[in-house]
């Protein structure tokens, strides 16, 4: 039965069974372990390299995820994500926990890379399952969660994490033992092929309306890399107010990430009022204001606003895109689709720091870099608006507009 808010069949247990599972699932793929970083750098300090070769440690799994995604995302359209979410949590256990036992670095390396493939699996299959199970309001609901949930496990774990590499930095691969909860919540909780519903037939014939994706697309890259200006800039900024140092640089990153809480949780309600398509304008107009306010902050209160905003927008960006292309795209096609969402994140995360940092630098200030990625972010909003009146105007295609239906989502719960 598909779980969305105007159904209640299914009982209370089997549906947060559902949901913790997918939620144990999507937060395997946060936990990250930068602070142990300089105990490691410090540990192989006299092997060649190792100041190249370390940080692989934390961002090989990422540029994996970002390679495989689009991989992972059509196989999973063909086989069971059910059974892909098990065998990946149980991985990521496996090559996760590995360096625990491996003192060598490129063995470690290669347990990360492999660590790598687990990872890009479950971000992609654990949203494309999200839409197998979740109908309606309850999907952007779901979307909302689970996005929220990434940024609290994110930093929740970095405690965790320092608190078990005190002793040994070894011990803080450990934390990755939480796949197993992942493995057996999926294991015991979703039903067996979830993506096989009715009207699978009708789905297969259905074209993908890959012009009505492209702008989805577009958004998840520029809201990402608009997030990561923000993370990359703004202890550059600090440094100019006179504000500066490690410590604050990290305070300014908790509050962004804070503002990305607040609009990945503020997600479900908006969604209900306006439709993904003209949400797409208020995000970037939001990220907007944030930059401009950023630009002409006079003291830390006024930086910390204009962070707070800047991170609500962009915490929109990912459920929004996913609830549009689900809504978008047929059954068979769904994870594709989220496998070329994840890709599209990731590189505008890439891009981010190019413009943050290196183009930053290049002007000299900025507080004028801030003003006028402000002012781009206004030309963006404007762009969606514009595409938002062709779109009202010219109506989809009869071939999109078959497939701009959600598909029915039915699943085995009952």
């Amino acid at each position: 039965m598909a779980q969305d808010e105007g159904r209640a069949g299914a009982p209370v247990g089997i549906k947060l069974g559902v949901v913790s599972a997918i939620m144990a699932a999507s937060l395997t793929t946060s936990i990250t372990v930068p602070p142990i970083l300089p105990k490691m750098l410090d540990h192989y300090r006299d092997v060649p390299n190792a100041t190249f070769l370390v940080p692989l440690v934390v961002t090989l799994p990422f540029v994996v995820s970002v390679i495989i995604a689009p991989f992972v995302g059509a196989l999973s359209d063909r086989i069971d994500r059910r059974a892909i979410v098990i065998a990946a949590s149980l991985f990521a256990t496996l090559f996760g926990c590995a360096p625990y036992f491996l003192e060598a670095l490129p063995a470690i390396l290669i347990a990360r890379f492999l660590m790598g493939l687990a990872t890009g699996t479950l971000l992609v299959c654990t949203s494309a399952l999200i839409a197998d199970l979740f109908v309606g309001p309850g999907r952007q609901r779901m979307l909302g969660l689970k996005y929220a949930a990434l940024g609290i496990t994110h930093i929740a774990a970095f405690a965790v994490i320092g608190h078990l590499a005190e002793t040994d930095w070894h011990n803080a691969f450990l934390i990755f033992l939480w796949g197993l909860v992942a493995a057996a919540l999926t294991l015991a909780f979703i039903p067996r092929r979830p993506n096989v519903e009715r009207g699978t037939a009708v789905a297969h014939a259905a074209p993908i309306p890959w012009r009505r994706l492209a702008p989805v697309f577009g958004g998840v890259l520029l809201g990402a890399m608009a997030f990561d200006v923000l993370l990359t800039g703004t202890p550059f900024l600090a440094i100019e107010r006179g504000l500066g140092g490690a410590r604050m640089a990290g305070y300014l990153a908790a509050v962004a990430s804070t503002g990305m809480l607040i609009g990945a949780s503020l997600f479900p309600f908006i969604a209900r009022r306006i439709e993904g398509a003209a949400l797409w304008i208020i995000i970037f107009a939001i990220a907007a204001a944030g930059y401009l306010l950023l630009a002409a902050a006079p003291s830390l209160p006024f930086m910390v606003a204009g962070i707070l905003i800047v991170g609500a927008g962009c915490g929109m960006v990912q459920p929004n895109s996913l609830s549009i292309l689900f809504g978008l795209v047929p059954v068979t096609a769904r994870g594709r689709v989220a496998g070329i969402q994840t890709t599209c994140f990731f590189l505008g995360m890439a891009v981010g720091p190019l413009i943050g940092v290196t183009l930053g630098k290049a002007l000299g200030s900025h507080a004028i870099l801030f003003d006028g990625f402000g002012l781009v972010l206004v030309a963006i909003a404007a762009i969606y608006l514009l595409l938002l009146w062709r779109e009202r105007r010219s109506g989809p295609t009869p071939g999109e507009a078959t497939s701009s239906k959600p598909a029915t989502s039915i699943s085995s719960i009952h």
